[in-house]
């Protein structure tokens, strides 16, 4: 991930990061600020907004304090589903890809999730894990994608299943699989599917939350505890030897990942800074 972003029309256009945020769980929007402060440091965008759906800065708020014409919004989230199709576009009141609000011209991307890079950075933290170590243990493995699920949009799975699909093509592992925690198929039956004895779980998951850090953890049997390094040495369980990754929104490159979705908005849309009035 060191591809290099110095285009001279987005100095000229504000960044906003829409995260989802938490009333509860002061550790949610910690991906979302840490990220956005990446971007600020490198000084591309003219300004960085960080805006939330459970928290301030609200996504209505953001848009109506942002005095510049040119506004790029990136939801980071991990799929393109109820917050990204509904929740975000009328909080702010966009609709579609390019949007007119008043003087303002505001670019609407796809969501970090939606990047096939995402996978290699999934793929990245599985040898971390093992500290680029034992390749025939990656090899003779398998691999574990365990989402949320969700029955409010039926699109929302979609994206776990396509980096699956990419990670799959590059034949790292014996097994790859995905596994929800409110769908079929569940994290709780992830024994009877999986066939490797080496096992390496990464939570698709924007923060090291409660999902990431008690139920899948309590529901696979591995202890995991809040506020230390993820399981990268290898827990026993029931036979299996398993590690467990940090949260896939939490991974270093994430930044990155956020620039490559405004180049590609301005690919099929052209750069806001510079489309006619």
């Amino acid at each position: 991930m060191t591809a290099s972003f110095h285009r001279v029309e987005w100095s000229k256009s504000v960044l906003v990061l829409a995260g989802h945020g938490s009333l509860y769980n002061p550790d949610a929007a910690l991906p979302v600020y840490i990220n956005a402060e990446k971007i600020r440091r490198k000084k591309i965008f003219k300004e960085v907004y960080e805006s939330f759906w459970k928290e301030e800065p609200s996504f209505h708020q953001t848009l109506l304090s942002i005095q510049s014409p040119f506004i790029y919004v990136v939801p980071f989230f991990l799929s393109h589903g109820f917050f990204t199709a509904r929740v975000i576009p009328t909080e702010m009141e966009i609709e579609g890809s390019l949007s007119r609000k008043g003087d303002k011209r505001v670019g609407y991307c796809k969501a970090i999730g939606e990047n096939p890079k995402v996978a290699e950075i999934i793929i990245q933290a599985v040898y971390q894990s093992i500290q680029d170590k034992e390749d025939d243990i990656i090899k003779d493995g398998a691999l574990l994608l365990v989402s949320h699920g969700t029955r409010k949009n039926a699109h929302s799975k979609e994206t776990v299943y396509k980096h699956l699909d990419w990670i799959k093509k590059r034949n790292l592992f014996r097994e790859c699989h995905v596994f929800f925690l409110e769908e079929e198929p569940r994290v709780s039956g992830w024994k009877e599917q999986v066939k490797s004895k080496f096992v390496f779980c990464v939570p698709f998951f924007i923060s090291e939350g409660d999902h990431s850090y008690v139920d899948v953890p309590r529901l696979m049997g591995v202890t995991v505890k809040k506020g230390l390094p993820a399981a990268y040495s290898p827990q026993k369980i029931d036979g299996f030897y398993l590690w467990y990754t940090k949260s896939v929104g939490t991974l270093e490159g994430m930044d990155q990942i956020v620039l490559e979705q405004v180049a590609q908005f301005d690919e099929y849309f052209g750069v806001l800074a510079g489309l006619a009035c």
